[in-house]
């Protein structure tokens, strides 16, 4: 199970053929805030998981729990609601976000930020950390706190 510990699992409760809740789950391997990064009064999930990031809308849930191999397993680590979804480049420029680009001459909050792709061409250096940067369309997920 530990092999398969990075996969996402889906789960729709469903009467009908309304799903009344879409849950997704996974293990989280390290917990440093990164992701999902749950500072500054938001919990946003823009880096890994690339399969949660794709399906999840609004009102799904996404829990993540403690590894085995950590000594964590059976732990819940984090459950958020997503309240909202945003391309990368959304997400990059968006005032309420701007905190969340990392810093990594700032303290362990700051320098785990997620903000840190956009679509373009090149590679940009902000401030003190080199902006990776992607070309597809996907999105993160936004719960706020």
């Amino acid at each position: 199970m530990e092999q398969n510990a990075h996969r996402a699992l889906s789960i729709a409760l469903a009467v009908g053929k309304e799903a009344l809740l879409r849950l997704f789950s996974y293990v989280v391997a390290r917990d440093y805030g990164f992701a999902p990064n749950p500072f500054y009064g938001i919990c946003s999930l823009a880096t890994c998981k690339p399969g949660i990031r794709k399906a999840g809308s609004v009102g799904d849930w996404v829990v993540g729990t403690g590894s085995k191999k950590n000594k964590r397993g059976g732990y819940l680590v984090f459950a958020m609601r997503i309240t909202e979804t945003a391309t990368f480049n959304d997400y990059w420029q968006d005032q309420r976000f701007q905190c969340k680009k990392p810093n990594l001459r700032g303290s362990k909050k700051q320098a785990f930020g997620d903000n840190i792709y956009f679509r373009g061409g090149g590679c940009q250096v902000s401030g003190s950390s080199v902006t990776l940067i992607t070309v597809t369309g996907m999105v993160c997920q936004i719960s706020t706190i």
